[in-house]
């Protein structure tokens, strides 16, 4: 039996505009360590397949080599066969479709 983890949305880089500092950098944290947490489960369950079905990143021009860093190391970490990144609207709207 394939087991299968499938998310999407996750929407990595989200400025927060309307939530003041302290609150913003929190939330941007938290996406990231949601991902990391998503990794682990799926790891935990012994799935054979990560799936992100679009938006992994809110927008992909306004991401630092740090997050995009952090989010590479969240998916190697997987444990199982393969990661399959879907690319949503918000992953190439900006010409980044070469990185897909």
């Amino acid at each position: 039996m394939i087991k299968i983890f499938h998310t999407a949305d996750v929407h990595i880089g989200m400025k927060f505009n309307n939530y003041p500092e302290p609150v913003k950098s929190y939330l941007k944290e938290a996406r990231l360590d949601v991902l990391d947490n998503m990794i682990k489960l799926a790891n935990e369950e012994k799935c054979n397949l990560f799936v992100i079905a679009g938006d992994l990143f809110d927008n992909i021009t306004g991401i630092d080599k740090k997050t995009k860093d952090r989010v590479i190391t969240a998916l190697n970490n997987f444990q199982g066969e393969c990661v399959l990144v879907i690319p949503g609207n918000h992953d190439y709207d900006n010409g980044m479709i070469d990185l897909w």
